[in-house]
């Protein structure tokens, strides 16, 4: 059996261990970690401590920011991933993720994401924001994103006719409709790719809902012309009461 020891024993019987002390095997393979395998074991006389990496802290060194390690090949430390700081407030430790990186480790993005020299990131194509998933679990977190109106797809990266801006947000189909498959589906009253034809005399009552020809007549969506309910009504839009006498 190979003895894989990253760290030692300690006191004249060999029988001391620093805080955080665990021993280990795994493939008939023996491991004896200390300091929770995230700091170095100091000692002075009898006494042992653990001094933590810069990403851990308490006497054991096991509360650690999430995806920090000691890097044994290259001899540095791993923080976040590499794409965050951690941040230690007394006992807690948690990772400040870098812009355009998400999760615990910071080790999760979000699809349409890209980096800029200055290390400013533009996620979801730049039409959208990214969100937690609702498949996500613990430790096994992932991002999606959610789309601006008038954009699709997994990463934002398509887009509906009839983008237009009302009050500082962008949306798509002349705000008239909702955008699926880079296609328009217009909601009740709008008509056309865009979403941006409909018949006369549209109404939109106090309770949002939505009336053609003034409520007096249907609406035939290939011509956008009206077919007034009956004689009462007459006029492009059937807003006209009752036929002029002869």
């Amino acid at each position: 059996m190979r003895v894989f020891v990253h760290h030692s024993y300690y006191g004249p019987s060999c029988d001391q261990t620093c805080p955080g002390f665990d021993e280990s095997e795994y493939q008939g393979e023996r491991y004896v970690i200390e300091c929770s395998d995230h700091g170095i074991c100091k000692q002075n006389g009898t006494d042992l401590r653990c001094q933590c990496y810069s990403y851990a802290t308490g006497d054991d060194c096991s509360n650690a920011c999430p995806g920090s390690y000691f890097d044994d090949v290259d001899k540095e430390v791993v923080e976040c991933s590499n794409q965050g700081k951690c941040s230690l407030d007394g006992t807690e430790a948690q990772c400040e993720c870098l812009p355009g990186y998400h999760g615990e480790d910071c080790n999760a993005e979000c699809p349409g994401t890209e980096f800029n020299d200055d290390g400013t990131a533009i996620e979801c194509s730049g039409h959208g924001t990214c969100v937690p998933s609702p498949d996500s679990s613990p430790g096994m977190e992932s991002f999606v994103c959610q789309c601006t109106d008038g954009y699709s797809g997994e990463a934002c990266e398509g887009s509906c006719p009839g983008i237009v801006e009302v009050d500082g947000v962008q949306m798509g189909c002349n705000g008239h409709g909702a955008c699926e498959d880079n296609k328009c589906v217009c909601y009740k009253g709008y008509y056309g790719e865009e979403c941006d034809k409909s018949c006369p005399g549209l109404l939109q009552g106090e309770d949002g809902s939505l009336k053609e020809c003034n409520g007096h007549g249907t609406c035939d969506s290939d011509t956008l012309t009206c077919t007034c309910s009956d004689s009462r009504y007459h006029g492009d839009d059937c807003t006209l009461c009752c036929l002029p006498s002869s």
